[in-house]
């Protein structure tokens, strides 16, 4: 009887005097006449939940961060985390952790380690707005997942080879993640995904790189919005499943094998509405089965699209191929690719057939590539010749007397009209708008020219 009453008092004493509450969040300051002047100290006795408001200022040491804290700068990119030189400037071990506004510097560069500015091993961290500069690895995900990563500045070693650099952003076994609104310059590969699915990349820019994104073995990505500016190659896209690429632009990959994109052993992938503009190749594939390339507008390249004979149940349907200075190329003489879809097939500026049905596809069918075209593809320093007198002379022999088989493709509907879609129609717009300026520019020039002459005969006169 007396342990029933004694459990009975307890009952009651937890239901109306209730369990210890947790003490409120704190915040806390860092700076020059604040509570803490070191970081390091703030840190150190911070705990969950609080936020550390850091005044501009350096700020010298590594950090490890074991709480769900916010790291928040007063004024963007004024409060700067300098690190020892050695190891990871900033490393994350538990979830939940915000770092926002810093400049982050002076991580170790040590390969075997993966030494990072900001090395996160716990799941939920939101890294934004932040600069990162004299780093081996900008920001190192590693196994685990449920990330933002937003608005980062970061900067790799210009003077350093790519073998010497690091990531900008390394995901590996990390899930869930969304990536947006950084920039990535002189690293070695922008935004590097290795055995992480499901991650979602929208409006960077990498510049100056390697790669500016790099998939290994990593499924049901996508990325959207994102430009790719004078890197070997915008994106890699390697031994993945189910990506998805969206509303890209891919410029000025130049160099010896440069591609605006290229796609290694990759099954059941899609690229549409993207922009592929002054590279060396726009799409390279080779090995990849079920790939939909469409509605994407490939312009001014060395090659619009290489498509070797080892792909296969793919198809290429309602793209822009204008001005390249070889369209197409292929290293067999039939592919397992469908060149259309419902009687759609592609726009090509150098197609000279007609419209005869009003239907907006052409006849004959398009056939690419002529002999000077095939001399290219076996012996590239004949493209010093391109567009010269012999290339026109071959080029019409091979039109009415063809006499070396070749590998070629053949589109049986070729469009009539180039396909409207987002990015080819921005670009339209942003050339009709610089067209329009220059006219401007030019007749403003022209008047004024002609008034001051004018002035000038008037004061002569008067004089």
């Amino acid at each position: 009887m007396e342990r029933k009453i004694i459990l009975c008092w307890i009952f009651i004493t937890i239901l109306f005097v209730g369990m210890p509450e947790k003490a409120e969040s704190a915040v806390r300051e860092v700076g020059e006449g604040k509570p803490y002047g070191q970081l390091v100290e703030a840190v150190r006795e911070a705990e969950d939940g609080d936020v550390i408001r850091v005044y501009p200022g350096e700020y010298r040491g590594n950090l490890a961060i074991d709480r769900s804290i916010t790291l928040e700068a007063v004024e963007k990119g004024r409060a700067k985390i300098i690190g020892d030189g050695e190891g990871n400037v900033i490393t994350i071990r538990h979830p939940g952790v915000t770092i926002k506004g810093f400049e982050i510097s002076s991580g170790g560069l040590d390969y075997l380690k993966n030494d990072a500015a900001v090395m996160v091993t716990r799941d939920g961290a939101r890294i934004e707005d932040n600069v990162i500069r004299q780093s081996l690895f900008g920001i190192y995900l590693k196994k685990s997942s449920d990330h933002v990563i937003r608005g980062n500045d970061i900067v790799g070693w210009k003077q350093r080879s790519f073998s010497e650099r690091g990531n900008g952003l390394h995901i590996y076994y990390s899930h869930r993640n969304r990536v947006e609104k950084n920039r990535f310059r002189y690293v070695r590969d922008g935004i590097y995904v290795e055995f992480s699915h499901r991650n979602r990349l929208y409006s960077n820019r990498v510049e100056d790189s390697r790669y500016g994104v790099h998939y290994m073995w990593s499924d049901d990505n996508r990325f959207e919005g994102n430009r790719f500016l004078r890197n070997v190659s915008g994106a890699a896209i390697m031994y993945s499943k189910r990506v998805k690429l969206t509303n890209n632009r891919f410029e000025n990959s130049q160099g010896m094998r440069s591609f605006g994109m290229f796609f290694q052993t990759v099954e059941d992938s899609e690229a549409y509405d993207n922009l592929f503009l002054h590279n060396s190749i726009g799409i390279f594939s080779d090995l990849s089965r079920n790939i939909q390339i469409h509605h994407n507008t490939f312009l001014a390249n060395d090659i619009g699209m290489e498509m070797l004979g080892s792909n296969w149940d793919g198809v290429v349907y309602q793209n822009n191929f204008i001005d390249n200075l070889q369209q197409l190329s292929v290293n067999e003489q039939t592919t397992k690719i469908d060149w259309s879809k419902g009687k759609r097939g592609n726009y090509w500026s150098d197609y000279e057939g007609v419209d005869v049905d009003g239907e907006g596809i052409g006849k004959p069918k398009y056939q690419s590539g002529n002999l000077f075209e095939y001399l290219m593809t076996k012996y590239p320093h004949t493209r010093l010749f391109i567009q010269s007198p012999t290339a026109k002379m071959l080029e019409a022999i091979d039109r009415w007397f063809p006499v070396v088989s070749r590998p070629s493709v053949t589109d049986p509907y070729p469009l009539m009209e180039p396909v409207r879609h987002e990015t080819y129609d921005r670009l339209r717009r942003r050339s009709e708008a610089g067209g329009k300026a220059a006219f401007a520019w030019v007749i403003s020039a022209v008047l004024l020219l002609t008034g001051g002459g004018a002035f000038w005969a008037v004061i002569r006169r008067n004089r």
